[in-house]
């Protein structure tokens, strides 16, 4: 592979086949066969609100106020309506299940585009930029939010957020800086406008990540830092009417007197670390095994995977010096990213947490876990540039000492703790403080999984390690692999692992939601009338036989009328 060939400004229309078959197998086809995306959180309360919105524009006034929620909730200013947010237009012309399916499915397309344009912006040549999209989107922590519309949303406006930055920073005239601050500050208000916390944050914290490493290296010129500051101000301007008001109205909520410890609600406990390797072997939800980590969240709130495939090709991007397939800046970008994403991601399992808390802004989230999303953007990268580097423009080079080493010690922990949820499960899943322990066929599964999933792993790092494993096999003979054939295998282990991915977290919940969720035709058929659209009642979680049995839902049982449901915690205190 020429990777000089490969770069240029433009997607190919084979780039954008590639790009387009992962929203339209995973979203729009189970659609398609009366099975749309309205799961988990998007079913219980973000399509409630959004069809809200969408009632109210279409009456002519902007969506203010919810008042079926509590005493009230803001719409305008609350979370999770996303009032203000571009893809709102689908709510208004499409019914509530389709507009929900057409966003996710464009915010799933474009984020593959953004993440591809990020990486040949930092160096990596169009087809494994093109393969890091894919790979972002379709593994790990975005994958996993398809439950959080306004999470999707919000992540999609912080990717293009930080390509604007990335742009204007390296911008050669004018009116190209000019151009990307404008991109950049429209970008951040949409993050702001989803109505996601969390995204906003760590959107935040990528771009602040990346502002000071290119200080650091002394390549952020004065046009380039005052079109930053304009665009921030400019940011802030636009998203006025949600961040202001909402700040303002937090003050008469149960926010305003928080404890001390709701920064660290939520965070990703080094119980979890099992799951960088092995995703779902605490659960998922193909036999009903759905185990609850921390409070009542579920894989979708902490999953941090790029594949084996990309966590081994990271390493070999971390490891290598003089890495000459992405920039040199980008490589401490990246590394740092993971690093301060991992910290606020444990949350109040690191001496920083107390910190945090007294941090502006930080101090109001709660779902530490979430800044996983940082986690995967920059690993899924620099996987991208170690594949890059393996193959050195058609050759398979080899590997370094340190590299080496690394993915033995990879492969060694892979079959240690691997092996020891198949031979030992009761003493595995108790050592990690899991809440339950899977039995019977969740227990059958769970080590069908495991045991997949070693050997997925072990064969990868096999096959990086060959070129030097071939000679001690054998002093005679050809035993290199053709540079062809390794291309094979790994693609089949990539398209093997993302697909169980797609699987577990897109389709399999479209089809059989778990007890206690709405399930899509269902919601769809809440949706459709006009005095029916409530979904959740503050104090009744499970109403899935009231669902089936047609009756009148959610009466709130404090003021006796229909509820719709947004952040509680921004309702009214009292």
């Amino acid at each position: 592979m020429n990777a000089e060939a490969s770069r240029g400004n433009h997607l190919t229309y084979r780039n954008w086949l590639i790009v387009a078959l992962l929203p339209v197998l995973t979203l729009i086809l189970p659609a398609l066969l009366g099975h749309p995306p309205v799961i988990g959180d998007n079913a219980t309360q973000n399509i409630s609100l959004r069809w809200l919105v969408a009632q109210d524009y279409r009456a002519g006034h902007l969506p203010t106020w919810d008042p079926f929620n509590w005493d009230g909730t803001p719409l305008l200013a609350g979370f999770n309506a996303g009032a203000l947010y571009p893809l709102m237009v689908l709510f208004i012309l499409l019914p509530a299940n389709v507009a929900m399916t057409l966003t996710l499915a464009l915010c799933w397309l474009l984020a593959e585009v953004a993440v591809a344009k990020i990486a040949e912006t930092i160096g990596i040549s169009r087809w494994f930029a093109v393969a890091a999209g894919v790979v972002f989107v379709g593994t790990g922590a975005f994958t996993a939010q398809v439950v959080h519309i306004d999470m999707i949303e919000g992540d999609l406006a912080s990717l293009f957020a930080l390509l604007f930055l990335l742009r204007l920073i390296d911008a050669s005239s004018s009116h190209a800086r000019i151009a990307n601050a404008v991109g950049l500050a429209i970008s951040f208000a949409c993050a702001i406008f989803a109505g996601a916390p969390e995204a906003m944050l760590a959107s935040l914290v990528a771009l602040g990540v990346l502002f000071v490493v290119r200080i650091g290296y002394r390549s952020l010129g004065l046009g380039a830092l005052l079109a930053t500051v304009v665009a921030a101000v400019v940011a802030l301007g636009l998203s006025t009417p949600q961040w202001l008001t909402g700040l303002a109205y937090t003050a008469l909520s149960n926010r305003a007197h928080l404890p001390a410890n709701y920064a660290g609600i939520g965070p990703f406990g080094y119980r979890f670390l099992p799951l960088i390797l092995f995703p779902f072997a605490y659960g998922g939800y193909s036999g009903g095994y759905l185990p609850n980590y921390f409070g009542n969240y579920n894989p979708t709130e902490i999953t941090v995977a790029i594949t084996a495939v990309g966590l081994a090709f990271a390493i070999v991007a971390i490891a290598t010096r003089h890495l000459t397939t992405i920039k040199p800046w980008a490589k401490t970008f990246l590394v740092t990213l993971m690093i301060v994403a991992a910290l606020l991601a444990l949350g109040s399992n690191t001496p920083v947490a107390t910190l945090i808390y007294h941090l502006p802004l930080f101090n109001l989230q709660r779902l530490a876990a979430r800044y996983v999303i940082d986690i995967d953007l920059a690993g899924v990268l620099l996987a991208a540039a170690g594949a890059e580097y393996f193959w050195d423009n058609g050759r398979i080079r080899p590997l370094n000492n340190l590299v080496t080493r690394l993915l033995a010690l990879l492969g060694l922990v892979t079959l240690i703790v691997g092996l020891t949820i198949e031979i030992a499960p009761q003493f595995a899943f108790r050592l990690v403080s899991t809440n339950s322990v899977p039995s019977g066929r969740g227990l059958l599964e769970v080590r069908l999984y495991v045991i997949i999933e070693i050997l997925v792993t072990i064969g990868v790092i096999a096959v990086l390690l060959w070129p030097k494993l071939a000679p001690r096999i054998s002093s005679s003979g050809d035993r290199s692999l053709k540079v062809h054939t390794v291309r094979k295998l790994l693609l089949a282990a990539l398209a093997f692992q993302m697909f169980g991915m797609a699987i577990q977290f897109v389709v399999l919940p479209s089809f059989f939601e778990p007890e206690g969720n709405a399930t899509a035709p269902a919601a769809s058929q809440l949706i459709s009338g006009s005095e029916r659209y409530g979904l959740y009642d503050p104090r009744l979680y499970l109403y899935s036989r009231a669902i089936d049995a047609n009756e009148q839902l959610d009466r709130n049982v404090f003021t006796h009328t229909n509820s719709i449901q947004g952040y509680a915690s921004l309702s009214l205190a009292t």
